[in-house]
């Protein structure tokens, strides 16, 4: 019935919340906006993210964004049935199972969070760590390479990388497997042809289907097989210093 808008607290993110939220209304459905997202996500945002979802009668979360807010929207959309800080549930000191149904917006081609069941959270104490639950599925993602037309070329490059890496790393994993090849090897093919393009030329449309879709499927194959070394070294690099993942990578 309503929708708990997630984003940055950027204009132009304002911008696309407004613009989703005119869909919503335009069907019947009410919502509010939530834009406490900032990068390397805490694990706080959760709770504060799922009390506004609670505050404004929410039954569902919508992450408009990159990483960072498609991650936070998993965990505010856990985080509104297990009230507890959300690292209790990583390190597997409670158990949750429930969270509101998620649909993901992805405006940067880089995480794959839109395809799979991981989010990336840092603790207080510099802790960055990864969550993985069924739950956290989104139930629709919408995957419109329009939306990255205009990013700067930091942030083309950046999440870019990062796309790249988990699509080698799915690939090199001890747990690939037959399925999960296909789909890092087509990444591995349309993110390194296509991203120097779209970086030289970021009005490239059909050059952004493809990238933006191979960020997608590099997202499904870590979603199946994980990462290797080089995510495993970098949390710790994010966490420290608040580095962006992909240039960390």
């Amino acid at each position: 019935k309503k929708a708990l808008i997630v984003t940055t607290g950027s204009a132009h993110s304002r911008a696309l919340a407004e613009e989703a939220g005119a869909s919503l209304e335009a069907a019947g459905l009410g919502w509010a906006h939530y834009n406490g997202i900032r990068p390397n996500p805490l694990g706080s945002m959760t709770a504060e993210g799922a009390q506004a979802a609670r505050d404004n009668g929410c039954d569902m979360v919508i992450g408009i964004g990159g990483g960072s807010v498609m991650d936070a929207s998993k965990g505010i959309a856990f985080a509104y049935y297990n009230d507890a800080p959300i690292f209790e549930y990583i390190y597997g000191r409670k158990q949750g199972g429930q969270a509101l149904p998620i649909l993901l917006i992805a405006t940067t081609a880089g995480t794959g969070s839109e395809g799979n069941w991981t989010a990336v959270f840092t603790d207080t104490d510099h802790v960055k760590k990864g969550f993985a639950l069924p739950a956290l599925y989104p139930k629709e993602s919408i995957v419109d390479p329009e939306l990255m037309t205009t990013l700067s070329s930091r942030g083309i490059a950046g999440p870019g990388f990062d796309a790249l890496a988990h699509a080698i790393e799915s690939f090199l994993s001890v747990r690939a497997n037959p399925f999960s090849k296909l789909y890092s090897r087509q990444a591995i093919l349309w993110l390194s042809e296509g991203l120097p393009k779209v970086q030289a030329s970021p009005s490239d449309l059909e050059t952004w289907e493809r990238v933006a879709l191979g960020s997608t499927f590099a997202g499904i194959a870590i979603g199946n097989a994980g990462c290797t070394a080089p995510h495993g070294i970098e949390h710790p690099i994010s966490g420290l210093l608040n580095v962006a993942h992909g240039e960390g990578l």
